[in-house]
């Protein structure tokens, strides 16, 4: 408990070297194309020039040195640690110059899906939403191409419900980014994955422990207990 309490006290200060826009303005779009070509449009490189700014790999976590102590026992540290100073990789199946060139003008002609332009206005206001907290990057559309082994996918603008304060069903709108939709090839994002190459999840073995302590609880006749279960995804793109 110690070694969380002192990762929760310790405060982090990062000089700002920033050197991206995040405005969802054309100028910002025109900014961001300048500064990628300066790294010959390597993201990885712009990435690591802004190195104690808020887009460097891990910046939103402690430092893997801090956090060493915690979790060195964890039986996938070693990778975690990689992924927060380095940044994850994705291993794909590769496309032909060909291939990859006729997927991306299908994309392109064919635009968004039909949510994400029946809700176009608030699918804006999400996407500059998320430009405003640095999670997605203005770049003029045209610069798709100067990028290496480029793919395109699909936005979509999903229509919800949630409950507000008053517990009333309000509706939500939530941006999707759809990896599965496979274009003319039927090789999607998703579908090029090699899965070899990753750790399997252990979600799995964690929701079956869940299940046995509840079965253990509710034996319990004295013991009322309510489980909250929430799911987390996250779109990489």
């Amino acid at each position: 408990m110690q070694i969380i309490s002192d990762l929760q006290n310790y405060m982090e200060y990062r000089s700002q070297n920033l050197l991206f826009k995040f405005e969802g303005t054309t100028e910002a779009c025109l900014h961001n194309a300048m500064v990628l070509r300066n790294f010959n449009f390597d993201l990885s490189k712009a990435i690591l020039a802004q190195n104690k700014s808020q887009v460097m790999f891990g910046s939103e976590f402690k430092d893997p040195s801090l956090l060493e102590e915690l979790l060195k026992d964890h039986l996938n540290w070693s990778k975690l640690r990689q992924i927060l100073s380095s940044g994850a990789e994705f291993s794909l199946e590769p496309l032909s110059n060909d291939d990859r060139i006729q997927d991306l003008e299908y994309h392109l002609n064919r635009s968004n899906h039909k949510s994400a332009l029946k809700n176009s206005r608030i699918l804006d206001d999400l996407i500059n939403k998320d430009i405003r907290h640095g999670f997605a990057l203005p770049l003029p559309i045209e610069t798709y191409k100067e990028f290496k082994n480029t793919s395109i996918a699909p936005l979509g603008c999903q229509e919800q419900e949630t409950i507000n304060a008053q517990g009333e069903h309000v509706p939500k709108y939530r941006m999707t980014h759809d990896q599965t939709f496979p274009g003319p090839l039927g090789k999607s994002v998703n579908l090029r994955v090699i899965k070899e190459a990753y750790i399997a999840s252990s979600s799995a073995r964690s929701f079956i422990t869940l299940l046995t302590y509840n079965d253990v609880l509710q034996k319990q006749k004295s013991v009322c207990v309510n489980l909250i279960l929430t799911q987390h995804t996250v779109d990489v793109i």
